[in-house]
Order: C-alpha cells, then structure tokens, then sequence
C-alpha cells in the first residue's frame, strides 16, 4: 500500500484508492490529481482553449511545441507551467 505520494507528502486514504490511470502533477505551482493522459487533455480539463493564441506550455522545464501538445504523454510527478498572454498596460 502506498503511504506516501511522489513529492514526499503522506497519502491520504483517496491517493491509496484513485485510480491508475490518476495522477498528481504541479501546475502552475499547484499539486494537482488528474486523469489527463496528455498536455492537451490537461489543457482541456483545465478550460484552456487550446486554439487561442498566446498559450504557451513547459512540461518539466521544457517548452513543449503546440503541435505536439496532442501527443505529449503526461506521468505521475511531472511539472506543468501553463502560461497565457494578457493585454494590458
């Protein structure tokens, strides 16, 4: 049974429980769970429109090129830094 997650925090009864195919990654600087396989399901169940220019992704300090985001496999302890361009001044 597993006791403690990746990053060195204790597991709680649900990390023992979830499911395979679940994971936890840092988004943004947040522990997060997922079920997203790739960088772009993980665009997607965080509401990012994946279309809109001015987004741009690191997966474990790497840019990721858009046109592989589709294909870019995500694993338990990855770091993610999704980053949008805003107007303003």
């Amino acid at each position: 049974m597993k006791t403690e997650r990746q990053d060195g925090i204790p597991a709680s009864e649900e990390d023992v429980r979830m499911d395979r195919t679940d994971k936890w990654l840092c988004v943004n600087g947040e522990a997060m769970k997922t079920e997203a396989q790739t960088v772009s399901g993980l665009l997607a169940s965080l509401g990012v429109d994946e279309s809109r220019t001015g987004v741009a992704v690191a997966l474990n300090e790497e840019v990721v090129r858009r046109s592989q985001w589709i294909e870019t496999p995500l694993s338990d302890g990855d770091t993610v830094e999704v980053l949008r361009a805003t107007q303003g001044g």
